[in-house]
């Protein structure tokens, strides 16, 4: 038996219970059917990323003397997933190489590869 896009909607809204009902009438469009209701619940709960705390954590991330580089580097790829910068993801890794390593020749040679 099938279950059409009516039915799907009065379900969600059976189980979402009063908090759902009440979401949906201060949505500022009012969806009038199943796949709109999901559409615009979707983007009310769409996760907002908060470049600023970002930045702050990533730039206050200490690199420590006994870390080798590949950790220091998988640290950084998965912080920058949380990102939304206009920046590439190698250009921000050779970013905190050249602010956080005492290594001036590596500093040197990661500034030198950073894409333009």
């Amino acid at each position: 038996m099938a279950v059409n896009d009516t039915d799907k909607l009065d379900l969600l809204l059976l189980i979402g219970g009063e908090e759902l009902q009440k979401l949906l009438q201060t949505l500022p469009e009012q969806p009038t059917d199943y796949k709109s209701h999901i559409e615009l619940l979707d983007q009310h709960f769409k996760v907002n990323c908060n470049n600023t705390l970002e930045l702050y954590k990533w730039f206050n991330t200490e690199w420590s003397p006994d870390m080798y580089f590949a950790d220091f580097e998988t640290k950084f790829r998965e912080q920058v997933l949380h990102w939304d910068f206009p920046i590439t993801l190698d250009n921000a890794i050779i970013m905190m190489i050249v602010v956080k390593t005492s290594n001036v020749e590596l500093g040197m040679k990661s500034f030198g590869k950073m894409e333009t």
